[in-house]
């Protein structure tokens, strides 16, 4: 199984470096760079903004990277796994292979994870280094195994959604507009909503994992406790295993139509 596998992740890595779609999202995950460039030039002109680089590296985390690259990312990478052969009508030539259908899917499913991670990590490193400038180095030093943290969550919250969302791309015959939908109501609404429904989202135990003092987590502290970072952990694990076993018994079952 090792060797059909690695060949189908080779091949879909090769294919999903040379596209257009993970151009724009490597601009995508650029984008925080913007502000915190903004906000070092700003320093260095003011001379203070009475707060720190760490505290203004927290806020993008949970802003940006956390609630909207994430996200983002995931969403078009995921749900492409299956949509991009039927958009190219190349799925057929795809499962005539003699490789079993779920390897070819998980394959595929790890391409997405690895180009996601690329995108999304070294971005969050330039700018938690960028905003680290505006620090003394015995701060900056004394951080790095809170921001270790925070790209692990990145990382972990890559492979769950890539999941989720591979599963809309298998399942559904619209799954970008299905996902669409999802994010921008369940991920982004529900999680807020005080009560209990916020823990059927993703991203109430992503955020649950933040290492950050509680003064420093956000509008996360307005809606309700974090669920402990234990069964935060066991619940992502078994949500991401969840949704790909699904996707990988989807795809091994599904007749799929080529869009006429």
């Amino acid at each position: 199984m090792m060797e059909p596998l690695k060949a189908v992740v080779h091949l879909s890595m090769n294919r999903m470096i040379r596209s257009r779609r993970t151009v724009m999202m490597a601009l995508l995950a650029l984008l925080p760079v913007a502000p915190a460039l903004f906000a070092v030039v700003f320093v260095s002109l003011r001379q203070s903004i009475g707060t720190t680089g760490f505290a203004l590296a927290t806020d993008l985390f949970q802003a940006l990277y956390l609630n909207f690259v994430l996200l983002a990312i995931t969403l078009f990478f995921g749900t492409s796994l299956i949509g991009d052969e039927l958009d190219d009508k190349t799925i057929t030539y795809l499962f005539v292979r003699p490789i079993p259908r779920a390897t070819i899917y998980l394959g595929k499913f790890l391409s997405g994870v690895l180009i996601a991670s690329l995108l999304i990590v070294p971005s969050a490193i330039l700018t938690f280094a960028i905003l680290s400038t505006l620090d003394p180095a015995s701060e900056v030093v004394s951080h790095l195994s809170i921001f270790a943290r925070d790209i692990l969550i990145l990382l972990l919250g890559t492979l769950v959604y890539c999941a989720l969302y591979g599963f809309f791309g298998a399942f559904f015959k619209h799954p970008l507009l299905v996902g669409i939908i999802f994010t921008l109501v369940w991920e982004s609404v529900i999680t807020y909503i005080p009560g209990y429904i916020h823990r059927f989202t993703v991203l109430h135990y992503l955020q649950s994992l933040l290492p950050h003092a509680s003064g420093q987590r956000g509008i996360q502290e307005l809606f309700g406790q974090p669920t402990s970072p234990f069964v935060s952990v066991i619940t992502l694990i078994l949500i991401g295993g969840a949704f790909l076993g699904l996707s990988c018994w989807t795809v091994a079952r599904k007749e799929y139509v080529l869009p006429s």
